[in-house]
C-alpha cells in the first residue's frame, strides 16, 4: 500500500472514528489487534450450527474423489502449518486434491501460483485456477480473481471487475476481500463510506490488516484528544 493511501484511509478513519465508536467497543478492536487468527477459507465453516444441518447425511460423503480430495487438502495444510513449512509437498498435495475437483484447493494453488511459493510463478495459471474455484464458490479465488483484475495478473487490468469480485467475496463475509475492496474504494474516493464500511467489517471479522489500520487510527486519535485536553486556556476563556 502506497504512503499516499495509508494517509487518506487514515484521514478518512479519524474523520469517521466517533461513528465507528457508537457501535464498536474500541478495546476490543485493540486488543485482539496482536492475537487475530487465521481466517478460514470458508465463510460457511464460520457458522457453529453448519455441522448440525439436518440436511446432511453419509450419502454427501460417498464420492470418493471428494473423500481422498479432502485427505490431500488436509495433508497438503499439514505441510504448510508445520514448525518447517514444506510449501513443494504443500503444493503437490493440494494439486492432487484439485484434481480430484476439490475446491478449497484452488483459491491456494492460485496464491502460491501468484507469489511463486512452492512452484514457479504464473500468473496465467493463477487465474486459470481462481476461475475455477469461482464457479464452485470458493470465495479465496473469487477475492483471487479481484486480486487479478486489480493488479492486472494473467488477465488486462478493470477495477470494474476488480470491484466486482471483491464485493462478491466480501459480501460472503470473506475478510480479505473486504480488506482489499476497501483499500480500492479509498484509493478511488478518500471519503467513501462504502470503503469504510468494508473495512469495519474486516476489522470485526478480525483481519489483522483491518486491524492495523483501526489500531493506529484509533491511537493517533487518542493522542489528539490527550494534546487538545493538555493544552493551556486563553485567559479569555477562563
Amino acid at each position: 500500500m502506497n504512503k499516499v493511501l495509508v494517509c487518506l484511509t487514515l484521514s478518512s478513519l479519524l474523520l469517521s472514528f466517533n461513528s465507528f465508536a457508537e457501535d464498536e467497543d474500541t478495546s476490543v478492536v485493540v486488543d485482539s489487534y496482536s492475537s487475530a487468527p487465521h481466517i478460514t477459507n470458508n465463510p460457511a465453516l464460520q457458522d457453529k450450527n453448519a455441522i448440525d444441518d439436518p440436511t446432511i447425511s453419509s450419502d454427501a460423503f460417498s464420492d470418493k474423489s471428494t473423500v481422498k480430495g479432502a485427505v490431500d487438502f488436509q495433508t497438503a495444510y499439514e505441510h504448510m502449518t508445520a514448525k518447517k513449512p514444506d510449501m513443494v509437498a504443500a503444493f503437490y498435495y493440494l494439486d492432487k486434491a484439485a484434481k480430484q475437483n476439490y475446491c478449497s484447493a484452488y483459491g491456494y494453488i492460485g496464491m502460491m501460483l501468484i507469489d511463486g511459493i512452492g512452484t514457479n510463478q504464473d500468473y496465467n495459471q493463477a487465474f486459470d485456477y481462481f476461475t475455477k474455484g469461482d464457479k464452485c464458490n470458493d470465495f479465496q479465488s473469487t477475492f483471487g480473481l479481484g486480486l487479478c483484475y486489480e493488479n492486472g495478473y494473467g488477465v488486462k487490468n478493470n477495477v470494474e471487475d476488480a470491484i466486482r469480485y471483491y464485493k462478491k467475496a466480501a459480501d460472503s463475509n470473506y475478510a480479505p476481500a473486504q480488506f482489499n475492496l476497501s483499500m480500492l474504494l479509498f484509493s478511488l474516493d478518500s471519503g467513501s463510506e462504502d470503503a469504510l464500511n468494508y473495512l469495519k467489517k474486516a476489522a470485526r471479522n478480525r483481519y489483522a490488516p483491518a486491524l492495523d489500520l483501526f489500531y493506529h487510527a484509533i491511537d493517533e486519535n487518542r493522542r489528539k484528544q490527550g494534546t487538545m485536553e493538555t493544552e493551556p486556556k486563553d485567559d479569555d476563556d477562563e
